[in-house]
């Protein structure tokens, strides 16, 4: 072996071995496009069945409309109907074949739960799960918190964190929500792998004070909703909701880098409708919220 040779071998090696951890996923990743949705689709459990949302009649239908936007990775909230949430599965896992979160009947009744599922393309590593310290209400029958994941996509690692907050909570609970959420990206947070939170946090977005405790906790970045939707939540023309008048954001994707910078970021709400009742169309309470987010 010719010196020059030598030389130049050795110093590749050197190179590989000084670059920081994931150097060169990070280069990988700046040429991808992720494409991520967060959906409440109000599985609620079967003796909440007064209200007819009927869960059993949607599931197909919502697997359908998800499966038309192509998306990578979904979080579901509200999974909590065990027939229910088998037959979106099996509408959804020839596409979605890794699955963190309730699957099929286990664990049986659903106040074990948190009601988040998360279903992907890329194979999936479960992190961990927390229960929030304090509830309120008929949310105390469900194990309410986050389940954290690693998502390995195409060799890049990704944290997906997804959650469903108390609902008609007081501020200082929800603000007590948030700072478990941020311990939580903190304990997992790592140099060049992004975290991104998702799902009802039940902090609206006019609540200035609010919304930004949320940013600031999990030291996330949101951003505006493209399209003609501007609400993820509209009691005036959801017909899965009594109209009081109630409408807003509630629903996030938030992105926090860890040093991987987003080239482009778009949201936008996606109002999934199949006609299933004689005066229903829409398929949940809420609409779904998805987010492309370019490396």
């Amino acid at each position: 072996m010719s010196k020059n040779k030598f030389i130049g071998i050795i110093s590749l090696l050197l190179i590989a071995i000084l670059l920081p951890e994931n150097t060169f996923a990070k280069d990988k990743i700046q040429k991808k496009e992720l494409r991520i949705l967060s959906y409440n689709i109000q599985f609620l459990p079967n003796f909440l069945r007064h209200i007819q949302h009927f869960p059993r009649k949607r599931a197909p239908f919502i697997g359908k409309a998800v499966l038309g936007d192509s998306v990578d990775v979904v979080v579901f909230q509200e999974m909590f109907d065990a027939p229910a949430r088998k037959a979106l599965i099996k509408e959804l896992e020839g596409t979605f074949p890794y699955i963190v979160g309730p699957r099929k009947n286990k664990p049986k009744g659903w106040k074990r739960g948190t009601g988040v599922m998360i279903m992907s393309k890329y194979p999936l590593t479960p992190l961990e799960k927390i229960k929030f310290s304090k509830c309120k209400g008929i949310d105390c029958l469900a194990n309410k918190g986050v389940v954290a994941v690693q998502l390995n996509f195409d060799g890049q690692p990704i944290q997906i964190y997804g959650t469903h907050l108390q609902a008609e909570a007081s501020e200082e609970l929800l603000r007590l929500q948030h700072h478990e959420f941020g311990q939580l990206l903190k304990k997992y947070e790592k140099k060049n792998i992004p975290q991104i939170s998702l799902g009802d946090f039940n902090t609206t977005k006019a609540d200035t004070a609010l919304y930004h405790n949320l940013l600031t906790e999990l030291q996330s970045e949101d951003g505006n909703l493209t399209g003609e939707i501007q609400n993820t939540f509209d009691s005036n023309v959801n017909d899965m909701q009594k109209p009081t008048g109630e409408r807003g954001v509630i629903d996030y994707i938030l992105y926090k880098g860890n040093g991987i910078k987003l080239k482009s970021a778009k949201r936008q709400v996606r109002a999934y409708q199949h006609k299933w009742g004689k005066k229903n169309k829409d398929l949940s309470d809420h609409y779904a919220l998805l987010a492309d987010f370019k490396f």
